[in-house]
Formats: C-alpha cells, sequence, structure tokens
C-alpha cells in the first residue's frame, strides 16, 4: 500500500502529541542537515513557510514525536500479529517515551515496528522515508532508537528531506502552493482536514491564503502534465498569474 492510502483518515481519529519534558532537544549532531527552517526547505526544495506550517499541524513544533500505527504494522508484517493490534487507532509518545503499543511490536519485529511508526517533526512514517534513514542506523532498529533520541531535530529534518527527495510531485504541489493535491500526497487524502489546516497554519506564519477551490483544481490538473510539455506549463503560469494577481489586491 501507498504512503499515501496507509495515511488516509488518521485526522479524522485525531492525534495527541505527548511532550516529554526531560527530553534534551539538540540540532545538528547525528547527520543533522541545516540549522535552520530556510536552509531545510531549501534541500527538500519546498518554501520555507509551508515547511514550518506542516511542522506545526503534524507535531506542533516537537520533533522527538512518535505515533505508532497498529494498521501499518499488520500490514508491514502481513498480519502475523494482528490478533495482538486488532485496533486502527494510533497511539502517541516521544522518542524517550514510545507508547506500551509500540514497545509490544518491537519486541516481536523491531523493524517493522520503527517502519509502522511516524518520526519527528514532520510525522513521517519511515517505512516511507526512503532507505537512507536505515542506511545510515546501519539497518539495526536499536542504533536508529538510539539516533533519534540523540537528535531528533536532526532525524526529523533527514526524514523529510528524504521523503520530498522521492516525490517530486508532492514538492512542486508545496511550491505552487496547492495544499489538496499536498493533502492527497502527505497525508492520503485531498478531503481530508489536513490540507485546511496547513493552509491555515501557512497563512498566519505570513503566506498567502490558500489559492481559491478553482486555482487548486486546476493546479492539480496542471502538476502531472508538466512532463508532457507546454500544457501544464501554460495553465500554471496562468495559476501563478492569477495568485499574483489577487496577492496584489490583497494588499
Amino acid at each position: 500500500m501507498s504512503y499515501a492510502l496507509a495515511r488516509s483518515n488518521r485526522y479524522a481519529r485525531g492525534r495527541i502529541v505527548q511532550h516529554h519534558p526531560h527530553l534534551r532537544l539538540v540540532r545538528g549532531g547525528l547527520g543533522g542537515l541545516g540549522t535552520t527552517d530556510a536552509a531545510l526547505a531549501a534541500q527538500a526544495q519546498i518554501p520555507t513557510s509551508v515547511l514550518q506550517a506542516i511542522r506545526s499541524v503534524e507535531s506542533g513544533g516537537n520533533p522527538s514525536a512518535a505515533r505508532f500505527e497498529p494498521r501499518i504494522f499488520n500490514m508491514v508484517t502481513n498480519n502475523s500479529y494482528q490478533s495482538q493490534f486488532p485496533s486502527d487507532t494510533g497511539s502517541s509518545g516521544t522518542g524517550t517515551s514510545l507508547p506500551a503499543a509500540f514497545n509490544r511490536a518491537y519486541q516481536l519485529d523491531p523493524h517493522s515496528a520503527i517502519d509502522a511508526t511516524s518520526w519527528g517533526s514532520y510525522q513521517v512514517l519511515l517505512r516511507d522515508a526512503g532507505p537512507q534513514i536505515w542506511s545510515a542506523a546501519g539497518n539495526d532498529p536499536a542504533r536508529f532508537i538510539q539516533m533519534f533520541n540523540a537528535d531528533p531535530h536532526g532525524i526529523s529534518d533527514q526524514i523529510l528531506v528524504s521523503w520530498f527527495a522521492n516525490r517530486p510531485a508532492a514538492a512542486a504541489a508545496a511550491r505552487v502552493p496547492n495544499f489538496t493535491e499536498l493533502a492527497r500526497l502527505y497525508n492520503g487524502s485531498s478531503t481530508s482536514p489536513w490540507g485546511a489546516r496547513v493552509a491555515a497554519a501557512y497563512a498566519q506564519l505570513g503566506g498567502t491564503n490558500a489559492v481559491p477551490a478553482l486555482i487548486q483544481a486546476s493546479a492539480a490538473v496542471a502538476l502531472p502534465w508538466l512532463a508532457a510539455g507546454s500544457a501544464g506549463l501554460i495553465a500554471l503560469v496562468v495559476i501563478n498569474h492569477y495568485a499574483q494577481q489577487r496577492n496584489r489586491s490583497a494588499a
């Protein structure tokens, strides 16, 4: 199952991210990619304000956040332990205080338990973060946990950059910005509340308001056609022109 389908409807259930008061957060260290949001956004090839909006919605800025997804664990283990994880409701914690469900899964299959957990500031399932993260940990689950606890900022950054690097269409949607399309690719559903929440956070951070629905729909159609040549390019030029005109009139 794709990353998008795996994450669908997670906000219909809601998520509570717990903060660990004794966790010392460091920047850099074990492979941290950048010290500023601008540097990180440049590496992900997305606008800084979109990066900040995603982080605000996903974790509230807590880089040590972790959410174990039983449904994903059952999927990646071919339902070998489904009787022990019957619920589709995820459970949240932090890198130094992971939920009990994760700890049970880790005892059964450490690699799959980590893959079935959304990690860090941007809450990306490690299964979908790309092979770079496991490679950095030497494919060792215990080493990954150690790395994450030692440098949640840096590991969060690596996971996000890796995810966008493997999904250029998502980065393109973020640059428009087209929050409807980004919601489909990042969260699994173009109609979930996620897109509206990120759009609202983006506006609050100083970005322009979400592009009107008609332009959103046009962008969703145009983006896949970019590879086909001029049709998609012309559509995006029109979209950008309309958005600029709207921004000037709102100023």
